[in-house]
């Protein structure tokens, strides 16, 4: 039977014995204490990383609609720009095929002009030429004239012979102007059914 020394004993040695393998545990714990701490440590900066990250998320998201609402109307834009460009390029075809043309008119314009310079000239050179012709047919009449005067005819026979020279004249000064200038030869006409009173009509 044990007494109380050997009972003193014993608990010691238990709690010696105890001692002896708690303290391992009690080290493990202090250990783990420490890393806990550090834990929390690690998980509190990471939480407020976590929360700057997710405010860096939410900034991009809006960010990135932004941009995709402007990358909308820049496609937009870009395709409106295209069809004003493809409008244009058939603008500026049309125009040079105008101005092809207007080019084209103008140089037929030039040569109407150069042709009618021609013809301007040639019409003065025929009036000059008609005046000379009028000239001489007039000194003939006159030369007519004072032939009819020496004659010993009456009034009538030297108005009809007078008038018979004129009429012959004027028609072949009338054939040359048809020729050369038919308004020309109109005013001729005219002059001459001025000198006929007598109704006379020049073919």
């Amino acid at each position: 039977m044990l007494d109380g020394r050997d009972l003193q004993l014993l608990s010691n040695l238990l709690d010696q014995k105890l001692d002896e393998k708690l303290k391992p545990i009690q080290e493990d714990i202090s250990v783990l204490k420490v890393e806990m701490k550090e834990v929390k440590e690690d998980v509190r900066v990471l939480k407020a990383e976590m929360k700057e990250v997710k405010q860096d998320i939410a900034e991009l998201k809006a960010d990135v609609a932004v941009l995709k609402v402007e990358m909308k109307e820049v496609k937009q834009d870009i395709a409106e720009l295209k069809a004003d460009v493809a409008v244009l390029k058939e603008d500026v075809n049309v125009l040079k095929a105008d101005v092809a043309v207007l080019k084209e008119d103008v140089n037929i314009l030039k040569k109407d002009s150069e042709e009618l310079k021609k013809g301007v000239r040639k019409l003065n050179d025929d009036l000059i030429n008609l005046r000379i012709d009028h000239s001489r047919v007039e000194k003939k009449i006159d030369d007519y004239y004072a032939k009819i005067e020496h004659t010993y005819v009456t009034e009538k026979e030297a108005r009809s012979v007078y008038q018979t020279q004129l009429r012959d004249a004027l028609d072949q000064l009338i054939r040359k102007a048809k020729q050369i200038c038919p308004l020309s030869a109109r005013l001729i006409t005219y002059m001459a059914l001025q000198v006929d009173h007598e109704g006379w009509n020049v073919a």
